[in-house]
C-alpha cells in the first residue's frame, strides 16, 4: 500500500493546481469522497478545483461545502499524468 501512495504522492507534490473531476451522476459516496479529496488538497496549500459534468440535486445529500462543486472548469491547460 505504501508503494501505491507513492505513485500518487509524487505528482501531487509537484503540482501547483489540482483538478478533481467527479463521475457523471455521482452518488452520495462519490460526492463525499470527491469533496474530501478536494479539501485535503486545498489544505495542503495547493490550488484545487472540483467539477462534475452533470447537475447534482443537493437536496438529497445533506453535505457541507457543496458550493465548491462547479459544472465548468474554464480555460485551463489539462495535463493528465498516469
Amino acid at each position: 500500500m505504501t508503494q501505491d501512495i507513492g505513485v500518487i504522492k509524487s505528482p501531487l507534490d509537484k503540482a501547483k493546481e489540482v483538478l478533481v473531476l467527479m463521475p457523471q451522476n455521482p452518488g452520495p459516496d462519490s460526492i463525499a469522497a470527491s469533496l474530501s479529496l478536494y479539501l485535503a488538497i486545498e489544505k495542503s496549500g495547493k490550488q484545487a478545483f472540483l467539477a462534475c459534468g452533470t447537475p447534482i440535486d443537493f437536496s438529497q445529500y445533506p453535505l457541507r461545502q457543496t458550493d465548491r462543486i462547479s459544472q465548468k472548469i474554464g480555460n485551463k491547460n489539462l495535463v493528465v499524468s498516469l
